[in-house]
């Protein structure tokens, strides 16, 4: 086994009446560390990235997955310095500006590449891991590597290692691990003097360790218990209290105390964390949490089955069995505190720091995931730190040797260790199993409901992603399933509307709509997705009003304002659509789409000029939008106005399409012949004329194939095309 010890006992904290004990981890404070690393620390190290990789191999394939638009595809601060600097000094933050500050830079270097952030992720958790190694090691914890090793491959660490948005977990444990060490320099150091006050140049690690914990504070405030932790690491340390440490911890509780009263403060005033999902009581948040606190150590021990979502199981103050999981944990704690010999010495540290670092997620503060259920693999990744410090001890009693030296070892420490490369072995193919789960939302979600089917959350969301590819028929069962048990979530209602309207099912769609509007007045989505799906009905006054009344409603909501716009426009308003696709414009000024609309409201206006400048903000914003590229060829080659015409820039961006499509798009040769008439070479013009008119009917459009005979006889005559509106799309 790769481990750095050398005794066959867990270290005792209070040999010696208080002074630390021979170091199982490394060298004593005063005497110099060699300049290179041992064969065994080397062999240890790439073993540990080997099987980690191994073991979540498979989630780089993946790609996003639930609420990762929201932190990331689909961010808006994401995109520009202006959203940066508000992720510092706004709401943006989301309790992690850090977090969101890496997923800035991230989407300036790679864009949305999900196998990059997915690399992130990995490495940072892999970092992790060897830096919990190192940590324990320093921290004189026998059989250091298994407990890292445990760690880095267990399957609950899934949840974690493959979804995105936890970057949040090994980010923040990652900058904690660094702090822990620089701290234990500063203890080192402090040691090292002799002195009760450790001189100048040592307060450098103590600022380090300061500054590093509140970059994790910043990546994700649950690690608020981390001043705690530290505590318990100078008591197994040194063996005893002293009154001292209080002072070099008190500005880790400082910070703590801060970064608790931001995240309590935003929960219940920008997350909507009230109402009947979060009314449990003071008794039943005390059952909660001695449930959930067994909940996780069972998972460490047994990790099946694992699922996304789990049960949010009700409690019963009444019923005396309820109470049976709290009375076990402070049974538990009494027990291994007050024993005074083997492993349960240690035992006592690691449950105190396993049910603090669990504190954050008991929910005694509400938290928003608890509407969905009270626990999650993810929000045990740094509490299980030092379940599996203490079960890598508990595993591994042999001496520290090379796997060199194997044949060495007695026969029961042969078959201990042969049984802890099974257990890791097993470990890594069951990480890998389920990190295939997280491949995709699809493959997620039915994951879950498959071992979960009362997640409401599951069938909603699986819903979504079936309607978004097209299987508005499949989407509308599960959409089902979630109002049955949700009857309240009104955009779950909406979503099944949606599908309804999909399929074709208008009326019933309509009716859905409508009993959402019924629910919530100001629900602007139902308003505009039921105005859009009496549009289709042709109920265009019903339609605009509705449109209307979302506007009132919300002025800045940029949605209705362009679908009034484009419906205004299609009734021949075009004044009045013009206005609402430039309020549009200003309320999305990132928006190619937006920057669309308005131009073909332009162009139909007459208004050639600022619709080509329009088309032209469009494929700024988005270059390789053949459409709006179409758009503004026809624009500039057909146009009344000659200050408008541009034949040279029509004539390039129409090759440009029609080569990108290999010549098979009509309407895209249509506007290719258009531009070089514009530019004289009727010969050419003919005949990118005629084959536009071959493919339309090869396409079946007879229509688009006599509108382009009609501007043919004018090519062939010497003339270019003059006509307004440009071709719809």
């Amino acid at each position: 086994m790769h481990n750095a010890e050398a005794s066959d006992r867990i270290t005792s904290p209070e040999a010696q009446a208080g002074n630390p004990p021979a170091a199982l981890g490394g060298l004593p404070p005063n005497v110099t560390r060699p300049t290179t690393l041992p064969h065994d620390v080397l062999l240890g190290i790439l073993a540990l990235v080997l099987m980690v990789f191994v073991a979540f191999g498979p989630a780089l394939t993946g790609g996003f997955i639930w609420d990762d638009d929201f932190h990331l595809t689909e961010n808006p601060n994401l995109e520009t310095l202006q959203g940066l600097k508000a992720i510092w000094t706004t709401k943006a933050s989301i309790y992690y500006p850090l977090v969101l500050t890496t997923f800035w830079v991230l989407r300036r270097l790679v864009g949305l590449a999900p196998l990059a952030y997915h690399c992130l992720n990995l490495l940072l958790h892999g970092g992790s891991a060897l830096l919990f190694w190192a940590a324990l090691r320093r921290l004189k914890v026998r059989s250091a590597w298994l407990g890292a090793a445990l760690f880095a491959i267990h399957p609950i660490q899934v949840d974690t290692v493959a979804w995105i948005t936890e970057i949040k977990n090994t980010q923040s444990t990652f900058l904690l691990f660094l702090a822990l060490l620089a701290f234990l320099r500063f203890h080192a150091a402090r040691q090292g003097t002799g002195k009760r006050s450790p001189g100048a140049g040592h307060w450098a690690w103590q600022a380090a360790a300061v500054a590093l914990f509140a970059l994790a504070l910043l990546s994700k405030t649950s690690t608020v218990m981390f001043p705690v932790a530290l505590l318990l690491c100078l008591w197994w340390l040194d063996g005893r209290w002293r009154r001292q440490w209080l002072g070099y911890v008190a500005p880790y509780f400082l910070l703590s105390a801060l970064a608790a009263a931001w995240t309590v403060w935003g929960h219940m005033t920008h997350a909507g964390v009230s109402g009947s999902d979060w009314a449990e009581t003071p008794p039943e948040r005390f059952l909660i949490a001695g449930r959930i606190i067994g909940f996780y150590l069972a998972k460490i021990i047994w990790p099946h089955p694992l699922m996304f979502i789990y049960p949010r199981d009700a409690v019963a103050v009444s019923q005396p069995l309820a109470w049976l999981p709290l009375v076990a944990v402070l049974a538990v704690l009494g027990i291994f505190g007050r024993s005074r010999a083997g492993w349960s010495r240690a035992a006592w540290p690691a449950a105190v720091c396993y049910i603090v670092q669990l504190f954050p997620v008991l929910w005694f503060f509400p938290g928003y995931f608890t509407r969905y259920s009270y626990v999650a693999d993810h929000f045990q990744y740094l509490a299980g730190l030092s379940v599996f410090a203490l079960g890598g001890a508990i595993l591994w009693r042999g001496p520290a040797r090379p796997v060199t030296q194997w044949h060495t070892l007695s026969t029961a420490t042969r078959a201990r260790g042969l049984m802890v490369l099974v257990l890791l072995a097993l470990l890594v193919a069951l990480s890998r199993q389920h990190s295939r789960v997280y491949r995709s939302p699809e493959s997620l979600w039915r994951d879950t409901l498959a071992k979960n089917p009362g997640a409401w959350l599951a069938d909603y969301q699986l819903g979504v992603v079936l309607l978004d590819t097209g299987r508005g028929g499949e989407a509308i069962a599960h959409f089902r399933k979630a109002l049955d048990r949700r009857p309240d979530e009104n955009y779950i209602r909406v979503n099944l509307a949606d599908a309804l309207a999909a399929t074709g099912d208008l009326d019933q769609a309509i009716a859905h709509y409508r009993e959402a509007i019924r629910r919530d007045p100001k629900n602007t989505v139902a308003y505009v997705n039921l105005a859009g799906t009496l549009a289709r009905m042709d109920r265009t006054t019903e339609s605009i009003a509705l449109y209307r009344q979302a506007v009132g409603i919300d002025p800045a909501n940029a949605a209705a304002r362009t679908n009034l716009g484009v419906t205004l426009a299609q009734q021949g308003r075009l004044d009045e659509a013009t206005e609402q696709l430039l309020a549009a414009v200003r309320l999305e000024p990132d928006s190619a789409e937006a920057y669309f609309n308005l131009a073909l409201a332009q162009a139909a206006r007459g208004d050639t000029g600022a619709a080509a400048d329009s088309f032209r903000t469009a494929l700024r914003l988005r270059p390789d939008w053949a459409e709006a590229a179409n758009q503004l060829a026809w624009t500039l080659a057909t146009t009344e106005s000659a200050d408008a015409r541009g034949a040279n820039e029509a004539v390039r961006l129409a090759e440009t399409i029609c080569a990108r499509t290999q010549l098979k798009h009509p309407r895209f040769l249509q506007t290719l012949a258009a531009a070089r008439a514009q530019a004289g070479d009727f010969r050419r013009a003919v005949e990118a004329a005629r084959s536009a008119i071959e493919r339309a009917r090869l396409a079946g459009n007879e229509t688009l194939a006599r509108d382009i005979e009609t501007q043919l006889r004018l090519y062939e005559a010497g003339k270019p095309c003059r006509q307004q509106p440009s071709p719809a799309p």
